[in-house]
């Protein structure tokens, strides 16, 4: 599962250069909440369309209704550990989890989870440069 919402200059490197799992493979898979993560950094030259046409042949992860309480205990572990990940990270982590996916991301809090939560990560923000 890919999860990389990153801003400025690597993510202009990210948009142009995809160096991991072939996206057409079904290898790889993206939820719906990444896609509006990604959505909320598009630039205002870049167009909602091809982004949903760069990611049509990933397979989308589904996020069961039964998961919420998953993820609402899954955040209050966590803040109980002290670690403060955002509500969409823990939603992120929860799909991943469920589905039992290697969570590929460029983002600290999924690091931050991993001795918490039985996470699979891989932490991709070091190859987008």
């Amino acid at each position: 599962m890919f999860s990389c919402g990153l801003r400025g200059p690597r993510a202009a490197a990210s948009r142009h250069h995809w160096h991991g799992p072939d996206k057409t493979s079904r290898s790889v898979a993206v939820t719906e909440w990444v896609l509006l993560e990604l959505m909320t950094g598009l630039r205002t030259t870049e167009r909602k369309e091809s982004l949903l046409q760069w990611f049509a042949p990933v397979v989308r992860l589904s996020f069961e209704v039964s998961w919420w309480e998953h993820a609402w205990d899954l955040a209050a572990r966590l803040r109980r550990e002290g670690i403060t990940p955002t509500a969409a990270d823990c939603l992120i982590a929860t799909v991943a989890i469920n589905h039992q996916a290697v969570l590929i991301h460029c983002d600290a809090d999924f690091e931050s989870m991993k001795p918490v939560v039985p996470l699979v990560t891989l932490d991709w923000t070091s190859h987008l440069l």
